[in-house]
């Protein structure tokens, strides 16, 4: 197992972790649907975990705040939580060092309390326009700005270790998606490869998996190593597990779905125009993108 023990703090910096898998559309919008999904939050809830979402924007925005309650969180926190001067100290709303410096304040709380909590905290830094509160150290805005982020969660590490919330607790950073950069747009595969990083005194030892996954399997692989049934996360996979014979990853942007396999295998597939850069797993693809529509169509 990766994780030595079942950790008390859960955490998910960097991500959003319901993005939807169908062009055109967002899930997270569509009200009457939140509450019939399947969620993380709500599977450690059945575990006596307490599920917190931490952000410095809007908490309103495309409805992330529906979703939040509708999928099992039991407390929002966003710009409006925060001093006023926080709250306009980037384009966006709070600034990341001051977001991160918030969540280690509740995790020190919930530790001290006995809480096993669950944190999905939401950065903000790396996204146009790029503004950050910092000496500039590249030209690039871009690459200033995930410096900054970079820079921040490094301090946020240091002070969880400082504070003796290291051991206990497993953190997970991912990006929810990539960024249209120089010649590089989103019908390139380079783009939209995101890294997942385990890291944390939960977590055993050091180790590189290089295998090809979706951002939806991280449900039941978080889950799998922590002995949790994760049976209804009907498009989750647990890639660390045995049965995870035939790696693939799929996503989609407006108008799109691409695919890749583990034998290197891509294709972008344009809904509108009807046409493909190859044809290879084509067929696959418009399964899944079918029964996905057919899994929100019906719950």
């Amino acid at each position: 197992l990766m994780m030595r023990r079942p950790p008390r703090s859960a955490l998910f910096p960097y991500t959003s972790l319901f993005r939807s898998s169908i062009p055109n559309s967002s899930v997270m919008k569509v009200s009457s649907k939140c509450d019939k999904l399947p969620s993380i939050a709500r599977a450690l809830a059945r575990e006596g975990y307490y599920a917190r979402y931490i952000y410095g924007g809007d908490i309103n925005f495309t409805n992330t705040k529906g979703y939040l309650i509708g999928t099992g969180f039991n407390e929002t926190i966003s710009d409006k939580d925060f001093p006023i001067a926080d709250q306009q100290s980037s384009s966006w709303g709070v600034c990341d060092e001051k977001v991160l410096d918030r969540a280690i304040q509740m995790i020190a709380q919930d530790r001290k309390e006995g809480v096993q909590s669950m944190n999905v905290i939401m950065t903000l830094s790396s996204h146009e326009p790029w503004d950050v509160p910092m000496k500039k150290k590249f030209d690039d805005e871009e690459l200033n700005a995930f410096y900054y982020l970079d820079k921040c969660i490094g301090q946020f590490v240091d002070k969880m270790k400082a504070n003796k919330l290291w051991d206990n607790t497993l953190l997970i950073i991912l990006p929810d998606h990539g960024s249209r950069y120089q010649d590089h747009g989103y019908e390139s595969r380079i783009t939209c490869h995101i890294p997942l990083i385990w890291t944390g005194g939960a977590v055993k030892g050091q180790k590189d998996i290089p295998v090809i996954c979706n951002q939806s399997d991280i449900a039941a692989t978080l889950l799998g190593q922590m002995g949790i049934p994760h049976e209804e996360f009907t498009f989750s996979r647990d890639v660390l597990s045995s049965s995870y014979r035939h790696p693939f990853a799929t996503y989609s942007f407006t108008n799109h779905v691409a695919f890749i396999d583990s034998t290197n295998q891509f294709f972008l597939y344009d809904l509108q125009d009807n046409r493909t850069t190859e044809d290879a797993n084509l067929r696959l693809s418009k399964a899944l993108l079918q029964r996905a529509c057919e899994d929100l169509r019906d719950r």
